[in-house]
Formats: structure tokens, sequence, C-alpha cells
């Protein structure tokens, strides 16, 4: 009986995976629609899994893109948007996003869920009847544009909602940076500079920015309308509806905003629990030394906002509350508790300067309890340093 040679064994062959290598997208026209334009890029990039890059080779220096009838497309799939490679580029934006003709409600740049991880660099944005750029992703970034400004940073271009909105839960977002280089100015927006809102909207961090100034932070460019707040706009930053875990500032060097200028006020916290407030010049210039103000409070927590740390126990956590209309920090209303308000200079500057407010340092009252006022410098206000109800804590503060 003759022997069979075993059978060889049969190699599998396995699909390959389909992927597509990530691509770039060059913007070459101010034109609205059409090959080389800005809208085009997008939609081509929403189009091509994977994260892409949209670059600028517009001629060189200079050059506005007016977008015209209907809005730029969401930002479906992740993108980074770098205006920085527009020839000429030495650290002002050298391409504007007009929105002056894009429609009643039209937002500037709108970042879906399917375009988390998207970054936006060195862009302005300004004239939109909406929000310049609206979030609505998580781990996206934001760095280096003028939204509401012109691209010198010297004047008002605004848009007519908020210059940056972080909602509906979305997650792990940095407007700005620690480095100078990755400073936005935010500033003559109609409603506020940032909005952060939702009751999952948590962990974003808005750090290095200039609201309501310039580029030189002395000039006056608020966010809001003079003569006609509401009681929704009108701050440089803004967190409501529950947004909770999220830092304005930070006690790393470069991380405070500078928050001046505003039609009302600094920074509000408005129902919301657990955000933290560090290392920011909230109502005078860059320097310190000299009042901007914010035309009523500094910092207003209200409805019932809990929980909230504004500065720290180092003196990196402290910010500067000072040269503001009102109060230094105003407190007030039922349920608004458990807020510590720690190592602040309020009414004082930098350099020993005194820049005081315009009613008292500290204000805490209405029902709001169970807040503390600790280890604070108080200096100059033109009111009482600290007028606190019963029921709240007060110790180891320094009145100059």
């Amino acid at each position: 009986m003759s022997s069979q040679p075993a059978p060889r064994p049969r190699l599998a062959v396995e699909p390959l995976e389909d992927r597509l290598a990530p691509a770039t997208f060059t913007v070459t026209s101010v034109d609205n629609v059409g090959e080389g334009t800005l809208r085009n890029a997008i939609i081509r990039a929403n189009a091509t899994p994977g994260a892409d890059t949209i670059t600028f080779a517009i001629g060189t220096g200079l050059q506005q893109i007016r977008v015209m009838t209907t809005p730029l497309p969401a930002i479906t799939d992740r993108v980074n948007i770098n205006g920085r490679s527009q020839p000429g580029y030495a650290g002002l934006p050298l391409v504007l996003v007009n929105g002056a003709g894009a429609g009643v409600g039209a937002t500037g740049l709108t970042i879906e869920r399917g375009g988390s991880g998207s970054v936006i660099t060195g862009l302005g944005v300004n004239q939109f009847n909406g929000d310049a750029i609206r979030i609505n992703a998580d781990n996206c970034r934001v760095r280096a544009c003028h939204i509401g400004v012109l691209f010198t940073g010297a004047e008002e271009l605004s848009n007519a909602g908020n210059g940056v909105r972080i909602y509906a839960a979305a997650t792990g977002n940095i407007i700005g940076g620690v480095n100078p280089a990755a400073r936005n100015l935010i500033s003559g927006n109609d409603a506020n500079g940032v909005l952060i809102a939702g009751a999952a909207t948590t962990g974003n961090v808005v750090a290095g920015n200039h609201f309501g100034t310039g580029s030189n932070g002395t000039e006056f460019i608020g966010n809001g309308v003079i003569d006609t707040p509401t009681p929704t706009d009108g701050a440089g930053v803004r967190i409501q509806g529950g947004a909770f875990g999220n830092l304005i500032g930070g006690t790393a060097p470069g991380a405070g905003n500078l928050i001046s200028a505003n039609t009302v006020y600094g920074v509000v916290i408005d129902g919301s629990p657990g955000n933290t407030i560090q290392g920011n010049y909230i109502g005078t210039d860059a320097s310190g030394t000299a009042e901007l103000g914010n035309f009523e409070h500094g910092i207003y927590l209200l409805n019932g906002a809990s929980g909230n740390l504004i500065g720290g126990a180092t003196v990196a956590a402290g910010n500067i509350i000072s040269g503001n209309g009102l109060d230094g920090v105003h407190v007030e209303g039922t349920g608004t508790r458990g807020n510590v308000i720690r190592g602040n200079r309020i009414g004082r500057g930098t350099r020993g300067t005194n820049v005081g407010n315009g009613a008292a340092g500290v204000w805490v009252a209405d029902g709001a309890t169970g807040n503390s006022v600790v280890g604070n410098v108080l200096a100059a206000n033109i009111g009482p340093a600290l007028q606190v109800e019963g029921g709240n804590t007060v110790a180891d503060n320094t009145v100059l």
C-alpha cells in the first residue's frame, strides 16, 4: 500500500483593512464656493476618514474669506485647520473668515461629535450673526485666533453671538494654552467671550486668553452690548446650565486669562457646580497695575452655583480681581453654597498697587450660605472689604 504525501497547508488570506492616509487640503481661493475654497476643503475633509489637515496658500499676506448666503458646513471628521500656514504669517491671523453675508443665526465654524480632536489655529473669525465657533465635540483646541476683533487685535469686528460656545456634553476641549503663541483674543462679541453650557459639559480648559481687551491687554473691546445687556450675556466667560469641572485659568505659568473691559461681568457661574477659577487678572490691564474694569462684578456666582473654587491655597492659584465697577466677587441666592473664595487679591494689583473695585471686595448675601471667604488680601475697595451674611465662613483675610 503506497503512502500518500501529507497535504500542504493552505495559506489563509485575510482581507486588508480599508485605510486611508490622512490628507491635506489647501485653500487657494477667497471665493465662497468651488475648488480651492475653505467650504470645499471642509467638505472634502469630512468625506476623508482620518485626521486631515487644511492649509492656506491664498497668495501671500492678509486675505478675507467672505462666507455668503449659507454657513460653512459643520466639521464632522477630525481636522487640523492651520491658519498659520498662510504665507507671511508672523503671529497675527492673515486669514479672516467673515460671516457678514452668511445669513441669520449663522455660526462661523461648528465642530460636531465626529470632529472630536479637531484643532483650529491662527484664524480671524468675525461678523457672524450667531456664534463664531461652536464645539459639540471632545478634545478639540482653538488657539492663536482673533474672534470678534480685527486681525490686528486693536478694534472690534463683532460676532452677534458668543465668541466660543462649548456645549451639549463636550469634554476635554482647550481654548488657548499656556504658551503666549496659543493666546486667543476673544473680544467684542455681542453675547459672551466663551460660553460653557450644559449639565454634562465638563473638563474643559480656558487658559492664556484675552477677553474684552486687545493684543496689548490695555484696550477696551468688551464682550456684550453696551446699554442693552441681557441676563445671559455680557461676560468674558460664562458657565451655566450645570456645566461642571471646568477650569478657567490655572496655576501653570501662562495659564491665567486677562478678563477685563467686558460690558457686564468678568466671569459668571450660573447654577453650575465644581468649576475652578484660578490665576486670572479680572478687571485690570495685562500688567495688573491699572484699571480696565468689568462694568459690574468681577466674578458673579448665582442661581445655586455650588462647590466652585475661586483661587486656591497657593500664590499661583490666586486671582487678581480688581478695578471692577461693582463688587470684586458677588455671591447670591438660596442654594448658592459651598463655594470657596481663597487666596485672591481683591482690589490689590501687582507690584503693591491698589486697584479698587467700585463696591464691596466680596459680597455674599441674599440666602447664600455655607460659602468660605478665606485668606484673601483686600484693599482700596470703594465699599466694604467684606460684606458677608451669617451662615458663611470668613477667616484669615487681610484688609489693607
